[in-house]
Protein backbone atom coordinates (compact mmCIF):
# COMPACT_ATOMS: atom_id res chain seq x y z
CA UNK A 1 0.00 0.00 0.00
CA UNK A 2 1.72 3.50 -1.11
CA UNK A 3 1.00 7.11 0.58
CA UNK A 4 -1.50 7.68 -2.04
CA UNK A 5 -3.88 5.10 -1.59
CA UNK A 6 -3.08 4.41 2.09
CA UNK A 7 -5.70 6.99 3.98
CA UNK A 8 -8.02 6.63 0.65
CA UNK A 9 -11.65 6.42 1.48
CA UNK A 10 -14.05 3.70 0.11
CA UNK A 11 -16.86 5.43 -2.11
CA UNK A 12 -20.03 5.62 -1.44
CA UNK A 13 -21.81 2.47 -2.92
CA UNK A 14 -18.79 0.12 -2.80
CA UNK A 15 -18.66 -2.30 -0.49
CA UNK A 16 -15.72 -2.78 2.34
CA UNK A 17 -14.26 -5.95 2.94
CA UNK A 18 -16.19 -5.89 6.14
CA UNK A 19 -19.37 -5.39 4.49
CA UNK A 20 -18.46 -8.45 1.92
CA UNK A 21 -17.46 -10.15 5.31
CA UNK A 22 -20.88 -10.05 6.87
CA UNK A 23 -22.76 -10.89 3.62
CA UNK A 24 -20.49 -14.12 3.41
CA UNK A 25 -21.74 -15.51 6.70
CA UNK A 26 -25.30 -14.33 6.41
CA UNK A 27 -25.98 -15.53 3.14
CA UNK A 28 -26.90 -12.55 0.96
CA UNK A 29 -27.03 -9.42 -0.07
CA UNK A 30 -27.05 -6.68 2.97
CA UNK A 31 -29.10 -4.31 1.21
CA UNK A 32 -31.71 -7.59 0.81
CA UNK A 33 -31.08 -8.67 4.66
CA UNK A 34 -31.66 -4.82 5.76
CA UNK A 35 -35.05 -4.58 3.53
CA UNK A 36 -36.21 -7.99 5.23
CA UNK A 37 -35.22 -7.91 8.53
CA UNK A 38 -35.10 -4.38 9.39
CA UNK A 39 -37.33 -2.42 6.96
CA UNK A 40 -40.17 -4.70 6.56
CA UNK A 41 -38.55 -7.21 8.72
CA UNK A 42 -39.09 -7.57 12.95
CA UNK A 43 -35.80 -6.46 13.78
CA UNK A 44 -34.55 -3.40 15.55
CA UNK A 45 -31.45 -1.42 15.55
CA UNK A 46 -29.61 -3.13 18.02
CA UNK A 47 -30.77 -6.56 17.00
CA UNK A 48 -29.63 -5.78 13.75
CA UNK A 49 -26.22 -4.32 14.83
CA UNK A 50 -26.26 -8.36 16.57
CA UNK A 51 -27.24 -10.33 13.45
CA UNK A 52 -24.90 -8.56 11.57
CA UNK A 53 -21.78 -8.75 14.42
CA UNK A 54 -20.70 -5.22 14.16
CA UNK A 55 -21.69 -1.89 16.46
CA UNK A 56 -24.78 -0.52 15.91
CA UNK A 57 -23.06 2.95 15.25
CA UNK A 58 -21.22 1.52 12.23
CA UNK A 59 -24.56 0.81 10.22
CA UNK A 60 -26.84 3.59 11.45
CA UNK A 61 -24.05 6.25 12.58
CA UNK A 62 -23.31 8.46 14.21
CA UNK A 63 -19.34 8.10 13.93
CA UNK A 64 -16.68 10.00 14.90
CA UNK A 65 -14.05 11.84 12.74
CA UNK A 66 -17.05 12.61 10.18
CA UNK A 67 -16.71 8.78 9.06
CA UNK A 68 -20.15 7.81 7.09
CA UNK A 69 -22.32 5.08 8.16
CA UNK A 70 -23.40 1.92 6.46
CA UNK A 71 -26.37 3.07 5.57
CA UNK A 72 -25.16 6.59 3.96
CA UNK A 73 -22.72 4.10 2.26
CA UNK A 74 -24.87 2.07 0.65
CA UNK A 75 -27.83 4.85 0.40
CA UNK A 76 -29.79 2.00 2.39
CA UNK A 77 -33.94 4.35 3.06
CA UNK A 78 -34.69 4.88 6.92
CA UNK A 79 -37.08 2.89 8.71
CA UNK A 80 -40.38 4.40 8.80
CA UNK A 81 -39.40 8.38 8.15
CA UNK A 82 -42.44 9.75 8.38
CA UNK A 83 -43.15 13.60 7.76
CA UNK A 84 -43.33 16.25 10.12
CA UNK A 85 -47.30 16.10 10.28
CA UNK A 86 -47.25 12.40 10.73
CA UNK A 87 -44.49 12.51 13.53
CA UNK A 88 -46.88 14.56 15.87
CA UNK A 89 -49.68 11.66 15.72
CA UNK A 90 -47.36 9.12 16.78
CA UNK A 91 -48.31 6.88 19.66
CA UNK A 92 -44.66 6.75 20.78
CA UNK A 93 -44.71 10.51 21.19
CA UNK A 94 -47.80 10.86 23.20
CA UNK A 95 -49.53 9.47 26.22
CA UNK A 96 -52.15 6.91 24.81
CA UNK A 97 -54.95 7.83 27.18
CA UNK A 98 -54.78 11.91 27.90
CA UNK A 99 -52.67 12.20 24.50
CA UNK A 100 -50.02 14.32 26.52
CA UNK A 101 -46.91 15.25 24.31
CA UNK A 102 -45.03 16.98 27.21
CA UNK A 103 -44.41 14.22 29.81
CA UNK A 104 -42.13 11.47 29.58
CA UNK A 105 -43.76 7.94 28.74
CA UNK A 106 -43.86 4.73 30.88
CA UNK A 107 -44.83 1.05 30.08
CA UNK A 108 -47.91 0.46 32.17
CA UNK A 109 -49.21 -3.11 32.53
CA UNK A 110 -52.72 -3.60 32.32
CA UNK A 111 -52.57 -7.14 34.54
CA UNK A 112 -49.93 -6.58 36.88
CA UNK A 113 -46.49 -7.89 36.72
CA UNK A 114 -46.83 -9.38 40.20
CA UNK A 115 -50.25 -11.20 38.82
CA UNK A 116 -47.90 -12.84 35.54
CA UNK A 117 -48.84 -9.79 33.50
CA UNK A 118 -46.70 -10.51 30.09
CA UNK A 119 -44.78 -7.65 28.39
CA UNK A 120 -47.01 -8.31 25.17
CA UNK A 121 -48.60 -5.71 22.95
CA UNK A 122 -51.72 -7.10 24.14
CA UNK A 123 -50.99 -6.05 28.21
CA UNK A 124 -48.47 -2.91 27.27
CA UNK A 125 -49.46 0.73 27.33
CA UNK A 126 -47.81 3.63 26.80
CA UNK A 127 -49.12 6.75 29.05
CA UNK A 128 -47.94 9.29 31.25
CA UNK A 129 -47.08 9.48 35.20
CA UNK A 130 -50.08 10.78 35.56
CA UNK A 131 -52.23 8.09 33.78
CA UNK A 132 -50.53 5.56 34.61
CA UNK A 133 -51.14 6.11 38.97
CA UNK A 134 -54.93 6.55 37.60
CA UNK A 135 -54.55 2.91 36.04
CA UNK A 136 -53.00 1.24 39.37
CA UNK A 137 -55.62 2.85 41.34
CA UNK A 138 -58.30 1.63 39.06
CA UNK A 139 -59.83 5.57 38.44
CA UNK A 140 -62.86 4.33 36.59
CA UNK A 141 -62.47 6.33 33.73
CA UNK A 142 -58.94 5.85 33.00
CA UNK A 143 -59.49 1.97 33.70
CA UNK A 144 -61.89 1.89 30.60
CA UNK A 145 -60.16 3.96 28.32
CA UNK A 146 -56.93 1.86 28.89
CA UNK A 147 -59.97 -1.14 27.72
CA UNK A 148 -60.94 0.80 24.74
CA UNK A 149 -57.48 1.10 23.33
CA UNK A 150 -56.30 -2.66 24.29
CA UNK A 151 -59.66 -4.38 22.58
CA UNK A 152 -58.88 -1.86 19.81
CA UNK A 153 -55.02 -2.80 18.86
CA UNK A 154 -56.42 -6.67 19.30
CA UNK A 155 -58.90 -5.93 16.46
CA UNK A 156 -56.67 -4.31 14.22
CA UNK A 157 -53.86 -7.01 14.79
CA UNK A 158 -55.93 -9.90 14.03
CA UNK A 159 -57.66 -7.78 10.98
CA UNK A 160 -54.99 -7.27 9.41
CA UNK A 161 -53.61 -11.66 9.59
CA UNK A 162 -53.53 -13.42 6.21
CA UNK A 163 -55.03 -16.29 7.23
CA UNK A 164 -59.11 -16.56 8.63
CA UNK A 165 -61.13 -18.91 10.06
CA UNK A 166 -63.20 -20.05 13.50
CA UNK A 167 -59.72 -20.62 14.68
CA UNK A 168 -58.67 -17.33 14.50
CA UNK A 169 -62.15 -16.06 15.39
CA UNK A 170 -61.58 -18.30 18.40
CA UNK A 171 -58.51 -16.60 19.45
CA UNK A 172 -59.74 -12.90 18.85
CA UNK A 173 -62.57 -13.82 21.15
CA UNK A 174 -60.58 -15.39 23.34
CA UNK A 175 -58.14 -12.01 23.73
CA UNK A 176 -60.94 -10.06 24.09
CA UNK A 177 -62.33 -11.76 26.75
CA UNK A 178 -59.00 -11.92 28.81
CA UNK A 179 -58.34 -7.94 28.08
CA UNK A 180 -62.23 -6.73 29.08
CA UNK A 181 -62.10 -9.40 32.18
CA UNK A 182 -57.91 -8.69 32.89
CA UNK A 183 -57.39 -12.48 32.91
CA UNK A 184 -54.25 -13.97 31.46
CA UNK A 185 -54.70 -16.25 28.39
CA UNK A 186 -52.09 -17.82 25.88
CA UNK A 187 -53.16 -15.88 23.37
CA UNK A 188 -52.49 -12.54 25.64
CA UNK A 189 -49.28 -13.73 26.45
CA UNK A 190 -47.98 -14.55 23.04
CA UNK A 191 -47.20 -18.11 24.41
CA UNK A 192 -49.62 -20.24 22.11
CA UNK A 193 -47.92 -18.75 19.35
CA UNK A 194 -44.09 -19.19 21.27
CA UNK A 195 -45.06 -23.16 21.62
CA UNK A 196 -45.79 -23.30 17.90
CA UNK A 197 -42.14 -21.41 16.89
CA UNK A 198 -40.45 -23.58 19.55
CA UNK A 199 -41.90 -26.69 18.27
CA UNK A 200 -40.84 -25.64 14.56
CA UNK A 201 -37.33 -25.39 16.33
CA UNK A 202 -37.38 -28.54 17.97
CA UNK A 203 -38.56 -30.41 15.13
CA UNK A 204 -36.12 -29.46 13.08
CA UNK A 205 -32.78 -29.76 15.61
CA UNK A 206 -34.22 -32.64 17.66
CA UNK A 207 -31.96 -35.27 15.82
CA UNK A 208 -28.38 -32.77 16.28
CA UNK A 209 -29.25 -32.03 20.03
CA UNK A 210 -29.95 -35.63 20.92
CA UNK A 211 -26.94 -36.44 18.70
CA UNK A 212 -25.17 -33.78 20.48
CA UNK A 213 -26.23 -34.86 23.93
CA UNK A 214 -25.20 -38.36 23.33
CA UNK A 215 -21.41 -37.39 22.40
CA UNK A 216 -21.55 -35.85 26.03
CA UNK A 217 -23.33 -38.15 27.73
CA UNK A 218 -20.38 -41.26 26.51
CA UNK A 219 -17.82 -38.78 27.80
CA UNK A 220 -19.74 -38.86 31.01
CA UNK A 221 -20.28 -43.21 30.91
CA UNK A 222 -16.03 -42.78 30.15
CA UNK A 223 -15.39 -41.50 33.57
CA UNK A 224 -17.65 -44.27 34.71
CA UNK A 225 -20.20 -42.09 36.07
CA UNK A 226 -23.82 -43.93 35.83
CA UNK A 227 -25.43 -41.53 33.44
CA UNK A 228 -29.57 -41.74 32.43
CA UNK A 229 -31.09 -41.82 29.07
CA UNK A 230 -31.48 -38.58 27.16
CA UNK A 231 -35.11 -37.22 28.61
CA UNK A 232 -37.01 -34.61 26.55
CA UNK A 233 -40.24 -32.36 26.87
CA UNK A 234 -42.07 -29.19 26.85
CA UNK A 235 -42.59 -27.18 29.91
CA UNK A 236 -43.04 -23.61 31.74
CA UNK A 237 -39.82 -21.93 33.33
CA UNK A 238 -40.93 -21.08 36.66
CA UNK A 239 -41.14 -17.11 37.45
CA UNK A 240 -41.32 -16.37 33.83
CA UNK A 241 -43.54 -18.93 32.71
CA UNK A 242 -42.28 -19.14 29.27
CA UNK A 243 -42.93 -21.56 26.76
CA UNK A 244 -39.46 -24.15 27.07
CA UNK A 245 -38.54 -27.30 25.20
CA UNK A 246 -35.39 -29.60 26.89
CA UNK A 247 -33.49 -32.10 25.77
CA UNK A 248 -31.38 -33.26 29.00
CA UNK A 249 -29.50 -36.42 31.23
CA UNK A 250 -28.18 -36.73 34.52
CA UNK A 251 -25.06 -38.08 35.91
CA UNK A 252 -24.00 -38.80 39.17
CA UNK A 253 -20.25 -38.07 39.76
CA UNK A 254 -17.72 -38.00 42.46
CA UNK A 255 -18.81 -37.30 45.84
CA UNK A 256 -22.00 -38.76 45.12
CA UNK A 257 -23.37 -35.44 43.92
CA UNK A 258 -25.71 -35.37 40.61
CA UNK A 259 -24.98 -33.18 38.10
CA UNK A 260 -27.90 -32.80 35.50
CA UNK A 261 -27.26 -31.68 31.83
CA UNK A 262 -29.45 -29.22 29.66
CA UNK A 263 -30.04 -28.07 26.33
CA UNK A 264 -32.95 -25.73 26.16
CA UNK A 265 -35.26 -23.97 23.58
CA UNK A 266 -37.18 -21.11 25.37
CA UNK A 267 -39.83 -19.23 23.67
CA UNK A 268 -40.71 -15.42 24.55
CA UNK A 269 -41.98 -12.34 22.94
CA UNK A 270 -39.47 -9.18 23.73
CA UNK A 271 -39.57 -5.40 22.53
CA UNK A 272 -36.86 -4.40 20.08
CA UNK A 273 -35.18 -0.53 20.13
CA UNK A 274 -38.35 0.26 17.89
CA UNK A 275 -40.78 -0.51 20.50
CA UNK A 276 -42.28 -3.33 18.64
CA UNK A 277 -43.71 -7.10 19.88
CA UNK A 278 -41.10 -9.44 18.50
CA UNK A 279 -41.10 -13.71 18.53
CA UNK A 280 -37.89 -14.75 20.15
CA UNK A 281 -36.47 -18.59 20.58
CA UNK A 282 -33.06 -18.70 22.65
CA UNK A 283 -30.98 -21.66 23.24
CA UNK A 284 -28.62 -22.39 25.85
CA UNK A 285 -26.70 -24.92 27.58
CA UNK A 286 -26.39 -25.56 31.39
CA UNK A 287 -25.10 -27.57 34.17
CA UNK A 288 -26.37 -27.87 37.37
CA UNK A 289 -26.21 -28.93 40.78
CA UNK A 290 -28.32 -29.29 43.51
CA UNK A 291 -32.24 -28.76 44.09
CA UNK A 292 -33.80 -27.67 41.22
CA UNK A 293 -31.13 -26.75 39.72
CA UNK A 294 -29.59 -23.98 42.20
CA UNK A 295 -25.81 -25.00 41.82
CA UNK A 296 -24.97 -23.70 37.92
CA UNK A 297 -21.82 -24.65 36.22
CA UNK A 298 -19.95 -21.94 34.62
CA UNK A 299 -18.06 -23.25 31.86
CA UNK A 300 -18.76 -20.31 29.00
CA UNK A 301 -21.14 -22.25 26.51
CA UNK A 302 -22.23 -20.32 24.01
CA UNK A 303 -25.98 -18.75 24.20
CA UNK A 304 -27.57 -17.42 21.06
CA UNK A 305 -31.17 -16.28 20.06
CA UNK A 306 -33.67 -16.27 17.11
CA UNK A 307 -35.88 -13.67 16.08
CA UNK A 308 -38.61 -15.41 14.33
CA UNK A 309 -37.81 -16.09 10.86
CA UNK A 310 -34.36 -15.58 11.49
CA UNK A 311 -33.07 -18.82 10.25
CA UNK A 312 -29.16 -18.39 9.41
CA UNK A 313 -28.19 -16.35 12.85
CA UNK A 314 -29.93 -19.86 14.53
CA UNK A 315 -28.03 -22.50 12.69
CA UNK A 316 -24.64 -20.69 12.24
CA UNK A 317 -24.87 -20.48 16.61
CA UNK A 318 -26.14 -23.91 16.77
CA UNK A 319 -23.02 -25.29 14.92
CA UNK A 320 -20.90 -23.36 18.01
CA UNK A 321 -22.93 -25.50 20.25
CA UNK A 322 -22.29 -28.39 18.15
CA UNK A 323 -18.42 -27.51 18.60
CA UNK A 324 -18.53 -28.26 22.11
CA UNK A 325 -17.05 -32.08 22.87
CA UNK A 326 -17.62 -34.04 25.81
CA UNK A 327 -14.53 -33.72 26.92
CA UNK A 328 -15.48 -29.94 27.86
CA UNK A 329 -18.50 -31.13 29.86
CA UNK A 330 -16.82 -33.38 31.73
CA UNK A 331 -14.01 -31.01 32.42
CA UNK A 332 -16.55 -28.32 33.65
CA UNK A 333 -18.27 -30.43 36.17
CA UNK A 334 -14.84 -31.65 37.49
CA UNK A 335 -13.27 -28.22 37.81
CA UNK A 336 -16.72 -27.15 39.60
CA UNK A 337 -16.27 -29.97 42.27
CA UNK A 338 -12.62 -29.28 43.09
CA UNK A 339 -13.70 -25.45 43.45
CA UNK A 340 -16.32 -25.99 45.68
CA UNK A 341 -13.99 -28.50 47.83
Amino acid sequence: MNKETQFKPIPDGVKTPKMIEVEQRIGRALEHDYGLNYLDGPMGQKRLANRWRVPRAMIFGPLAGGRRSWVQKLDLPKKGKPSAPERCEQVTHRCEICETTKAPLERAHWIARGDGGPSSQYNILKLCRNCHGLLHHHDETTTRRACEILVWRAAESFVSKSERGAELQRRFLELCLSITQRKISDVTTGKGRMKDTVEELKVRYEHRVVALLQRWREACLAKNWPTSEVGTGFHQLPGTGNTVYSWSFDTDVELNRKAHVEVILEGETALDDDEEFVAVVDCFSWITFGIKGSDVVKWGVPTFGRLHGDDNAFEHGFRSLEDVDGAKVVAAIERHIINEG
